[in-house]
């Protein structure tokens, strides 16, 4: 029901006829002023009721919102903390690329040396036997045919080789027995 409905004591459903005012219905100057003195000092409970309510409430929340705080320039500093482990990852990896870099240059000075070596032996013979256009050359580079024998020896233009190296003796002239 309506505060008017109260008031007047009147149901919401029920018919008003004109011109009929019974003495129920009056209410005097000091009723109307007491019930609304009533419903002041109820709503003003309610409003300091909601005032202080609101003070805990705004209290807690900056109590909340400080933690909140707190916590973000924590994480804050986590995220600063692992920005300086990234940058000395950085500095590492910059560190081993050099390292590699230097570790590259030194294998491939090192087979170079060995390349240059291992040749030295081919460019002093070079110089050490005439030019290529001569007779020795032609007979030093005749092609050395080789047979294997059946004892073991292997048979070269120069005559029997045993398998340790051992100069033998021509097939028919052996000093020692076959065993």
């Amino acid at each position: 029901m309506s505060t008017w409905h109260k008031v007047r004591r009147l149901t919401k459903a029920g018919p008003r006829r004109r011109g009929r005012r019974s003495g129920d219905d009056v209410l005097t100057r000091a009723e109307h002023d007491a019930k609304n003195d009533a419903l002041l000092q109820q709503m003003r409970a309610e409003w300091a009721m909601l005032r202080s309510d609101l003070a805990t409430f705004r209290g807690d929340m900056v109590e909340r919102l400080g933690k909140v705080e707190g916590e973000i320039t924590g994480i804050k500093g986590q995220i600063d903390g692992i920005k300086g482990q990234i940058d000395g990852l950085k500095g590492e990896v910059e560190g081993l690329r050099h390292s590699l870099t230097s570790t590259q240059w030194l294998v491939a000075s090192a087979l170079g040396l060995l390349a240059l070596f291992s040749q030295v032996p081919s460019i002093i013979s070079a110089y050490r036997f005439p030019p290529a256009g001569s007779a020795a050359s032609a007979r030093s580079a005749a092609p050395t045919v080789s047979r294997i024998l059946a004892a073991g020896a292997i048979e070269t233009a120069a005559g029997p080789v045993h398998r340790d190296g051992v100069a033998q003796a021509p097939e028919g002239r052996c000093d020692n027995p076959a065993p």
